[in-house]
């Protein structure tokens, strides 16, 4: 069997062989270090001269010997070792080799982990610069879109620039007119009805023949009474509702100037045919002095006061439809291009309807109405969201003060039935005060009987 063989087969032979191999092989190089002599049985002889005790002693000094030798062995060899962990592994290899690799191996991860560092915050300071900038560019161009006015804003501005002087100039219209129906209820001596109804309508006969009259009228037989038609932009002006007041946006009138004009003469003549046509007659100054004169003064000024609530609505009116202020001057310029865009070519025909100083009722027909009558007011909505919200705002402001005009024509509807309900309260109460006189009469009768 090959020895390869026989030594898979026994390996504890194997193992015994190679210690006894090793065994002699420390035995031949502590023998290397013992004394030589020139021969064995001499230098037995020499030491022992033959002798079995001697044998003994020298054997045991020969182990004591190789004790010696293997303690020192092996101290050799451990101090060897530490020596080699020490000066070589410690000092030399870890020490100049391993520990400098290490430091230069920790630099180079310090220097690239620093190098990353700035890398990152390079990239994290390009991060927020590009943010910023992105943030400024849209705000920029937020800004860009969102303050660029749109021409519809504009259009509504500037016909809403002079509305707020043209509704308190129409307040005070309204306010004079409304002062000079009282005065002539009253017969206040400033006015043409100051000594009467006779002298009332004999001034307002006289401001017919000269202004309104048309000799066509009465069948053609106004020719002795006028001679003459008026102006023909005025005749029947005085009893023409619709061609005076209820036509044009704007009627050519200002009580708040002197002289008047003649459409302040058209409205005043309309204005007393239709509230107190027949004014009472003043009480004379002695009979005043009576208590019952003095009641029928009261009576007097509570038709003046019930006749000065149906009065008001007409002069509100009136007020609306007034000549504007002179600001309305530069809106009627604007208004006219727009009246053209309906297709009224016509500047005759829009300064009629306008006037020359747009009335408080004519600019809010356009803001409120005929503005939004205007295709390009729809296809301009297709504009930025801001600009169709100030639209929006501009449209509520305008319901507003709409509402508002609604809310006072309401208040003066209230006052009218609120008069009204008085006026057949009135007329309960007389009915039932003249039953209760009558049923007084009959149980003094009674008594008396």
């Amino acid at each position: 069997m090959p020895k390869s063989a026989s030594s898979k087969q026994h390996p504890l032979r194997w193992l015994a062989l190679k210690t006894m191999l090793a065994i002699v092989t420390v035995l031949v190089a502590l023998s290397s270090n013992m004394p030589r002599s020139t021969s064995p049985k001499e230098a037995l002889a020499n030491h022992c001269n033959i002798n079995c005790g001697c044998v003994s002693g020298q054997h045991a000094t020969t182990r004591n010997w190789i004790t010696i030798r293997h303690a020192d062995t092996q101290l050799f060899i451990g101090n060897q070792f530490i020596d080699h962990r020490e000066s070589f592994l410690i000092n030399y290899f870890f020490t100049e080799h391993v520990l400098a690799a290490m430091m230069m191996m920790t630099e180079q991860l310090v220097s690239t982990a620093m190098q990353q560092t700035l890398i990152i915050g390079a990239l994290l300071d390009a991060k927020h610069q590009s943010e910023t900038i992105r943030l400024f560019q849209t705000l920029m161009a937020r800004a860009h879109k969102d303050y660029h006015p749109d021409v519809e804003m504009c259009v509504i501005g500037t016909h809403a620039k002079s509305l707020a002087s043209a509704q308190r100039k129409g307040e005070a219209t309204s306010y004079i007119l409304s002062q000079m129906g009282v005065e002539r209820s009253l017969n206040n001596v400033n006015v043409n009805a100051g000594t009467g109804s006779q002298a009332d309508k004999k001034g307002r006969l006289e401001l017919f023949k000269d202004r309104f009259c048309d000799e066509s009228d009465n069948g053609d037989g106004l020719g002795s009474l006028c001679d003459g038609s008026g102006p023909s932009h005025l005749q029947n002006m005085d009893v023409d509702y619709a061609g005076l007041i209820d036509r044009p946006w704007t009627i050519n009138t200002d009580f708040t100037t002197t002289p008047s004009s003649l459409r302040d003469n058209a409205v005043t003549a309309m204005y007393q045919y239709l509230y107190g046509h027949d004014v009472l007659e003043p009480i004379a100054p002695g009979p005043i002095a009576d208590i019952t004169n003095q009641t029928t003064l009261l009576d007097v000024r509570a038709i003046a006061a019930k006749r000065a609530v149906a009065q008001h609505s007409f002069a509100a009116l009136i007020g609306q439809k007034a000549r504007g202020s002179a600001e309305a001057a530069d809106t009627q310029n604007y208004m006219t291009i727009l009246m053209q865009e309906f297709g009224i070519a016509d500047v005759n025909e829009i300064d009629e309807i306008l006037g020359d100083r747009p009335s408080y009722y004519a600019q809010m027909e356009i803001l409120t109405k005929q503005i939004f009558m205007r295709e390009q007011f729809y296809t301009n909505l297709y504009d930025k969201p801001a600009n169709v919200d100030r639209k929006g705002a501009a449209i509520q402001a305008l319901n507003l003060v709409q509402n508002m005009d609604l809310f006072e024509s309401k208040l003066r509807n209230e006052a009218l039935l609120a008069v009204l309900v008085e006026m057949e309260l009135e007329k309960a109460q007389a009915a039932v005060q003249n039953r209760m006189n009558k049923l007084d009469s009959e149980d003094s009768i009674q008594a008396t009987q």
